[in-house]
C-alpha cells in the first residue's frame, strides 16, 4: 500500500535521497518514496513542494526532482486544503456510485475528481426526478452514518456497503465528506452526466443558493421562504405580487405628481406604465369567453340526464333561465298585446329576484342548464325608444357587476365542490373523474385554484364523440415531474398533447380515454411511492 493511503492526514514529510543526476550543474534527486498522490485518469492530483519551491522534473525521468543543493534528505510539503478537498469529492463520488450500481440498471461509463466537485457518466437516455432524490439521499444517509472504512491498493470498504473501486488518498470515516447534492444532470449523446459537489464547497453552495433565496424572498415580499416559488410563478405569468404592485403604483403617482408639475413632459410613457399594471379582474377575464350555447344539437343522448358542473357559470345559466321565463311571458304580452318589444325594466327587476332567490341552487345544483338566445333577439330588435335604451343599459352594468360577484362565489363553490370528489390516499389527495359538456376555460380556473393547495393530485377526462380530451395536474409541493410520465407514456400509447411539470393537456381517441386516465394514475403513484 503507498504511503498515500496510510497516513493521508501527514502534510510535511522528511523523505531520504536514494539516488542523484548532476547535468549542467543542477543535482536531481529520486526520493525513498512520494508522499504526493501524482494523480490518475479518474482523479486530481496533489500539490506539494519540495524545500519549499515547486517541483521541477528531470526531463528524462519524472521520479527526479530538481534540489539547489547536495542534501541527504528533503522535506515535502503537501498542500492539505486540497487534500482535503480532492478527499472529500473523491469518497462522495464513490459512495454516490455503489449505490447507482446497487439500486438501479444504470451502467457507469466514466467518473472525474477534482478540488471542487466531480461527475459521473452513466449509460441512459433519460432518469426520474425521485431516482435521483432517492441516490442523493442514501449517499447523504451513509455519510452521516460516520462509517469506518478500510483502505486497500485500488478499492475502500465500508461497513453494509462492500467493496467499492477507488483511487488516491482517502479519510478515515465517511462523517469527513460532511453533505453532498447534485447539483446538475447534463443530457450527453448517450449518456447522462451527474455532476456532484461534496465537502466544504457544497456548504458554500447550498449558503450561496440560501442567500440567493433570501434575496429573492425580500425582493418579493413573499411571507416565508416555502411560498418564494409560488410567488415567483405568478410573477413569470404576469400575476404580480401584491407589494411589489403596491411599488409600481407609488412610482406611477409620483410619476403623475410630477407630470401635473410640468405639463409639457410627454405622456405617453406614463400612460404606457398605467396600462401595464393597471390591475385586471381575473373573473372578467373569464367571463368575456363565455358564450351562450344551444345545448340542444350537441347532445342527442336521450340516456343522459346528469351532468358535470358547469363551475362559474352555473351563476350566468341561472340568470339565463330567468330570462327565459320572462321571456315567455313577453310572448304572450306580445301576441297579446301587439307589442313589438316587452317591458325590460320590469323583466330586469325580474332578474334580480331570480338571481337572490336561486343563490343556494346555484351552489348545491350540479346539472347543466340550457339557455336561450331569445333575450338577445328582442334587444337587437329594440330600437322604438331612446330612453328606455338607456336606463337599459345602466341596469345591465348593475347585473353585469352582480354576475362578476356571482361568478367569483361561485369559483369558490366549485373548488369546494371539487374538493369533495377527492380520495385521499396515503396523504395525497385524488380527483379522479370524467366529465361531460364542461367549460374548459372554466375547469382551468378551479383546477389551478387547487394546484395551488398541497398534496392534490387531479387527472380528468373530458369526453367527446371521437376525440378526448386528458387534463392533469399535481399541487406544488409534490416532488415529481408531470412532464417525465408523459414522455415516458407517449413512446408506448397514442396520444398527442403538451405539458410541463405541474401540468398536462393530452388529446386521444374517445375509446382510449379511460384507459390513459388509469395508466397515468399507475405512474403518478408509482413516482409518488
Amino acid at each position: 500500500m503507498t504511503k498515500t493511503k496510510i497516513n493521508p492526514y501527514r502534510k510535511t514529510y522528511n523523505i531520504e535521497i536514494v539516488d542523484k543526476i548532476n547535468e549542467n550543474g543542477n543535482t536531481y534527486v529520486k526520493l525513498l518514496h512520494n508522499p504526493a498522490f501524482m494523480g490518475s485518469i479518474n482523479v486530481e492530483s496533489d500539490e506539494f513542494k519540495i524545500n519549499g519551491k515547486e517541483p521541477a522534473i528531470y526531463k528524462n525521468n519524472s521520479d527526479y526532482y530538481l534540489v539547489e543543493k547536495d542534501l541527504d534528505y528533503v522535506e515535502v510539503n503537501l498542500n492539505w486544503k486540497k487534500r482535503l478537498n480532492i478527499m472529500q469529492q473523491n469518497l462522495g463520488n464513490a459512495i454516490f456510485r455503489h449505490f447507482i450500481d446497487a439500486s438501479t440498471d444504470f451502467e457507469i461509463l466514466n467518473y472525474k475528481v477534482n478540488e471542487r466537485g466531480s461527475y459521473i457518466d452513466i449509460k441512459a437516455k433519460d432518469l426520474r426526478f425521485l431516482t435521483m432524490n432517492n441516490l442523493e439521499e442514501m449517499t447523504n444517509y451513509t455519510i452521516n452514518s460516520n462509517l469506518i472504512i478500510k483502505n486497500t491498493e485500488d478499492s475502500i470498504e465500508i461497513d453494509g456497503l462492500g467493496k467499492i473501486f477507488y483511487q488516491g488518498p482517502n479519510l478515515s470515516r465517511t462523517g469527513e465528506v460532511s453533505i453532498l447534492f447534485i447539483r446538475n444532470v447534463s443530457k450527453k449523446e448517450e449518456y447522462l452526466r451527474i455532476y456532484l459537489i461534496a465537502g466544504e464547497y457544497a456548504y458554500k453552495y447550498a449558503r450561496n443558493a440560501l442567500n440567493n433565496l433570501n434575496n429573492i424572498k425580500m425582493y418579493l415580499g413573499s411571507n416565508s421562504l416555502s411560498e418564494v416559488f409560488s410567488d415567483v410563478k405568478k410573477l413569470k405569468s404576469g400575476l404580480l405580487d401584491e407589494n411589489l404592485k403596491l411599488k409600481e403604483e407609488s412610482k406611477l403617482e409620483e410619476n403623475l405628481t410630477n407630470l401635473n408639475k410640468n405639463p409639457n413632459k410627454d405622456k405617453s410613457n406614463l400612460e404606457d406604465n398605467l396600462n401595464k399594471y393597471e390591475k385586471k379582474d381575473e373573473i372578467s377575464k373569464l367571463e368575456k369567453k363565455l358564450e351562450v350555447k344551444d345545448k340542444t344539437n350537441l347532445n342527442t343522448d336521450k340516456d343522459k340526464t346528469i351532468k358535470e358542473p358547469t363551475l362559474i357559470t352555473d351563476s350566468y345559466n341561472n340568470l339565463e333561465e330567468g330570462n327565459k321565463d320572462k321571456n315567455d311571458k313577453n310572448k304572450s304580452i306580445k301576441s297579446s298585446e301587439d307589442k313589438k318589444i316587452p317591458n325590460k325594466e320590469k323583466k330586469l327587476d325580474d332578474l334580480e329576484d331570480t338571481d337572490i332567490s336561486n343563490k343556494k341552487e346555484i351552489s348545491d345544483n350540479i346539472e347543466d342548464t340550457k339557455v336561450s338566445d331569445e333575450n338577445k333577439d328582442l334587444i337587437d330588435k329594440d330600437s322604438s325608444d331612446k330612453k328606455e335604451d338607456e336606463k337599459d343599459l345602466k341596469t345591465q352594468k348593475t347585473n353585469t357587476t352582480n354576475a362578476k360577484y356571482n361568478a367569483n362565489k361561485d369559483l369558490k363553490n366549485a373548488v369546494k365542490m371539487f374538493k369533495n370528489y377527492a380520495t385521499n390516499v396515503n396523504g395525497i389527495n385524488y380527483i379522479y373523474k370524467i366529465l361531460t359538456d364542461i367549460n374548459i376555460t372554466e375547469l382551468k380556473a378551479v383546477s389551478t385554484e387547487l394546484l395551488r393547495e398541497n398534496d392534490f393530485v387531479q387527472i380528468y377526462g373530458i369526453k367527446c364523440l371521437n376525440k378526448s380530451k386528458l387534463m392533469i395536474f399535481r399541487s406544488q409541493n409534490l416532488n415529481f415531474n408531470l412532464k417525465e410520465i408523459f414522455d415516458k407514456l407517449q413512446k408506448s400509447y397514442n396520444f398527442t398533447g403538451s405539458g410541463n411539470l405541474f401540468t398536462l393537456n393530452i388529446e386521444c381517441d374517445t375509446n382510449d380515454m379511460k384507459e390513459l386516465m388509469e395508466i397515468f394514475l399507475i405512474e403518478i403513484r408509482r413516482a409518488l411511492a
